[in-house]
């Protein structure tokens, strides 16, 4: 079953933006991805969700596509992001779904244009996460854990630098 690519916040014209994410839903997951979480949460209560979104709406990106490009690293646009991460975490678990960790962005330097994906340079991951998303969870009582590469093994030097800014303290 091939399913289109979306997110939570798409909107007919990629060039209009929702800064105050009024169209955000998880209603295209109720049909497959949400019944299938709970019964294999059933199955093993103890498993462990992790959300990775592959691409944020394509409003949010400077190519106004899911597939490629990169993200708009302006404030509203990372305001918009930190707290589009925080609602998804937050209508999982109103359907009863822990997430357990998250990342921003799977494959953060991957831009491939057949595919949903990608760029956040690592200036712009220090920026969001200290300044965005780590507030938005803290006043947002979000306990899942973030995690900064969700790629392969190379490439150890985009969490390093993340994890070694003295900003992020």
């Amino acid at each position: 079953m091939a399913v289109t690519p979306y997110t939570y916040d798409d909107l007919d014209d990629p060039y209009d933006t929702d800064f105050n994410l009024d169209n955000f839903t998880i209603d295209k997951d109720r049909a497959f991805v949400i019944p299938v979480i709970k019964e294999a949460l059933e199955i093993n209560p103890n498993l462990k969700i992790m959300a990775s979104p592959w691409s944020p709406p394509a409003w949010m990106k400077k190519n106004h596509h899911l597939y490629g490009g990169e993200f708009n690293e302006e404030p509203q646009y990372l305001n918009a992001l930190a707290k589009y991460l925080v609602m998804s975490i937050q209508a999982y678990e109103a359907e009863g779904i822990p997430i357990e960790s998250f990342s921003v962005n799977n494959e953060p330097l991957l831009p491939i244009d057949t595919y949903s994906t990608m760029v956040m340079n690592v200036s712009v991951m220090i920026d969001l996460i200290k300044n965005y998303l780590g507030p938005e969870m803290r006043q947002n009582n979000i306990t899942a854990k973030l995690l900064i590469w969700d790629w392969n093994w190379e490439g150890a030097w985009y969490p390093e630098t993340i994890l070694n800014d003295s900003k992020n303290a």
